[in-house]
């Protein structure tokens, strides 16, 4: 893009000096100084019109704020993405890739740029209706089943013991796989029918017993939902799924999630984009010469969440990679910290409230 304007420039200048020579008196530059004016300025001004056009494409692509673009990467900067000890002997890659309101025709391209990238943690789920795209990629990428981390979550319709480990099949068949490498009840549905996701939950651990995946948790469950499957079944969940972002922290439910010994994943890191234009992170951004959406996914992992961001642009998608070769500092941190407005910032419906099950 840079390129094209420069040559336009060059093409154009010409007869903007023309122009300026009507008034040569004013400007001098039919003198011996005023073409030596013209021969300076050219070249500077072409090298103008390349770093304003190529920063105005960087803004154009999620760049840092004012078109700051990252500096390289060196290359002894180690990129590898931190694995999390999980409270079943597993382990899990902290940063992932999700495919939330992804539509179905376009999943299979969006999930291979990520494995492209580097992304080794892929999170799905029944509901999204895109599991077979993430299928298609996984096998198509050619990367070995080992290396990857497979997540997908329970419908809402699935919750009767006797669905989970039929749908959990037909979520299989879906991705062409054997098992997946999490396996969560996506909602608790409280106050839906009799509200047993303790039933629910006690089938989900049958489908580990039996190797349909490898470790289980739940998604969206508050303190008092993970405090009741503990205590009525004895299983304590690998991972509690949670909305998580600067606005809405959630504190109650990571601390709960980590007084049981189980990680935090955190959905919505972004707030759906909500905090994208925050003067706070914007500054920070600045700053550390990254993206508002970089600066926030590092404030998530450096707060120790497993995370996924979404994205079907390729450009996002590399750069939501890209979080490991910087850090925040305690006062950026603590100044994001100070974002979170409670309830008031909760972007997705209330896990005590939500019913909805579809057909």
């Amino acid at each position: 893009m840079g390129i094209v304007a420069a040559g336009l420039f060059v093409a154009v200048f010409p007869g903007n000096i023309a122009q300026l020579t009507e008034h040569r008196d004013a400007f001098g530059l039919d003198t011996d100084r005023g073409r030596v004016i013209r021969l300076f300025f050219q070249p500077v001004l072409i090298a103008w019109a390349l770093w304003a056009t190529d920063a105005v494409g960087a803004r154009r692509a999620g760049a840092c704020p004012g078109g700051i673009v990252p500096p390289p990467l060196d290359a002894d900067v180690d990129m590898t993405v931190p694995t999390l000890a999980l409270n079943d002997a597993t382990t899990i890659p902290q940063l992932g890739f999700g495919v939330f309101q992804i539509p179905p025709e376009s999943t299979k391209e969006a999930v291979l740029t990520a494995l492209r990238a580097g992304y080794r943690h892929i999170d799905t789920a029944q509901m999204y209706g895109n599991e077979q795209g993430v299928g298609e990629a996984i096998a198509e990428s050619g990367i070995p089943r080992e290396e990857l981390f497979v997540t997908t979550k329970l419908n809402n319709n699935n919750h009767d013991p006797a669905d989970v480990k039929r749908s959990l099949r037909e979520s299989l068949d879906r991705l062409g796989l054997d098992r997946v490498d999490l396996f969560l009840i996506h909602w608790p549905l409280p106050t839906v029918g009799d509200g047993d996701f303790v039933a629910t939950w006690r089938a989900m651990v049958e489908a580990r017993e039996e190797g349909l995946t490898t470790s289980v948790g739940v998604s969206n469950f508050q303190p008092d939902h993970l405090d009741r499957i503990v205590a009525e079944t004895g299983e304590v969940p690998a991972v509690n799924q949670i909305e998580v972002h600067p606005y809405f922290t959630n504190d109650a439910a990571r601390e709960a999630t980590r007084r049981h010994g189980a990680q935090v994943e955190a959905w919505s890191p972004i707030a759906q984009g909500a905090v994208l234009d925050d003067p706070v992170l914007v500054g920070i951004a600045g700053d550390v010469e990254r993206t508002v959406a970089q600066v926030v996914l590092r404030w998530h992992i450096q707060r120790g969440d497993i995370v996924f961001p979404k994205s079907v642009t390729p450009a996002r998608i590399e750069a939501n990679f890209a979080l490991f070769d910087f850090a925040l500092s305690e006062d950026q941190m603590a100044a994001i910290n100070a974002l979170d407005t409670g309830d008031e910032g909760r972007r997705g419906p209330h896990p005590d409230v939500m019913d909805i099950v579809p057909d």
